[in-house]
């Protein structure tokens, strides 16, 4: 015979229904909160990690955003010339590698470098070193006036293909400093290393390179342009370049890249726009979680 439950069981079961609820909050808040990275699952890379500035705000609509890089979506197409073997021979100075404990390093002027990260390269230190089987892929010119160093160095996570930048200082005839591209291919056969592109540093204009990622393939590379070689905390312009056969696209200033098939890949605009009352900065990085992606590719 069916019995109507009393007061108490009532309230019993509400108790014990509000703390299922509970916990079932918890427990999505945490996945949620501290899960897996999805950027990381996509092969997305965000530039707020690159140059380290604080998280956006997701508060921020994109209705009151200002959309940054007037110069996005142009063209333009580099001469890649293959490093080759004779060119290491004859060189008095080389950039070498050594795959040194699931590391690929890289040496030069007897300092060892690991990939960077983010923006920061620091040296690391091998025993014996000499040991080990370093290669030589980057031949370093002769006549180096002043600065004369790696400056960014990217690595598949794979450490297969590789990104170096190298900076060299001023000469005797124009004064100029120079940040030579070079990208390298494991698998890549006679063509392993090659240099992509050469660039002048000119200040104020987006011509100081450093190394922001490189497609599964390692054929396509990210490279962030900032307007001098200190601006770091600047958001920098993204040149995505075809390591092959030299095609390039300027896609301005970026919040977040994501690698495709082939050629193609999708990002998100940077935008800013008015920081909330609690802040000290007058405009803040729209979250990317709030902004479309743009499909684009390498032609």
């Amino acid at each position: 015979m069916y019995e109507k439950p009393s007061s108490a069981d009532i309230a019993r079961l509400m108790v014990a229904l509000v703390l299922a609820l509970v916990a079932v909050g918890s427990f999505t808040y945490l996945v949620v909160r501290f899960g897996p990275n999805p950027m990381a699952r996509r092969g997305q890379v965000s530039i707020f990690e690159l140059v380290g500035i604080p998280t956006p705000i997701p508060s921020a609509t994109p209705t009151r955003a200002e959309v940054a890089g007037a110069r996005a979506e142009s063209s333009t197409r580099f001469k890649i010339t293959p490093v080759s073997a004779d060119s290491l021979k004859q060189a008095k100075r080389t950039v070498d590698l050594a795959r040194i404990d699931d590391q690929m390093l890289v040496r030069y002027n007897g300092v060892v470098y690991a990939p960077q990260v983010g923006t920061t390269m620091q040296p690391v230190k091998v025993t014996d070193e000499e040991r080990f089987p370093w290669k030589p892929v980057i031949p370093a010119p002769v006549n180096v006036g002043g600065i004369d160093e790696i400056y960014s160095y990217y690595a598949s996570p794979d450490m297969n293909n590789l990104t170096i930048v190298m900076r060299w200082g001023s000469n005797q005839i124009d004064g100029d400093t120079r940040y030579a591209v070079y990208v390298y291919n494991e698998f890549g056969g006679s063509d392993k290393v090659r240099l992509v592109h050469t660039f002048v540093e000119r200040d104020g204009q987006p011509t100081v390179p450093l190394a922001f990622g490189m497609s599964p393939s390692g054929r396509y590379i990210a490279l962030s342009l900032f307007s001098c070689d200190d601006c770091i905390g600047e958001i920098p312009e993204t040149l995505i370049v075809d390591s092959k056969e030299g095609g390039t696209r300027r896609i301005g200033q970026i919040s977040l890249l994501e690698w495709l098939t082939g050629n193609q890949f999708q990002y998100k605009v940077y935008q800013a726009a008015e920081c909330p009352d609690t802040t000290q900065a007058t405009k803040c990085a729209v979250d990317p979680e709030y902004l479309p992606f743009k499909l684009d590719q390498i032609r």
